[in-house]
């Protein structure tokens, strides 16, 4: 359950990456490898490997991507703060 969740993650990032043009596909192959268990017995499992290369944007993107985080962080700080100040004239209202 968890490899699987992990897999639709990974899946989901690699087309946020590759959508917002911070990195081109490259190339895709899978590979059989041999595990261990825990009993010493061995199995093979199939490993898929997705190559990504940087975007010619990339460093453009990168900063489109700062500038948002950041004013993003000072929208949260202010909300914040608004609602700290808004829950601090409730509890004034309730006292009197």
């Amino acid at each position: 359950m968890s490899e699987i969740y992990f897999f639709q993650s990974f899946l989901t990032r690699c087309s946020y990456i590759l959508r917002n043009k911070y990195a081109t596909f490259k190339e895709i192959r899978t590979r059989t490898i041999t595990v261990q268990g825990s009993r010493g017995d061995s199995s093979k499992k199939a490993k898929l490997f997705i190559t990504l290369q940087r975007g010619p944007d990339f460093e453009e993107n990168m900063k489109k991507f700062t500038k948002i985080k950041l004013e993003n962080e000072k929208l949260a700080e202010k909300n914040k703060a608004a609602e700290a100040g808004a829950d601090a004239e409730a509890v004034v209202e309730t006292d009197k």
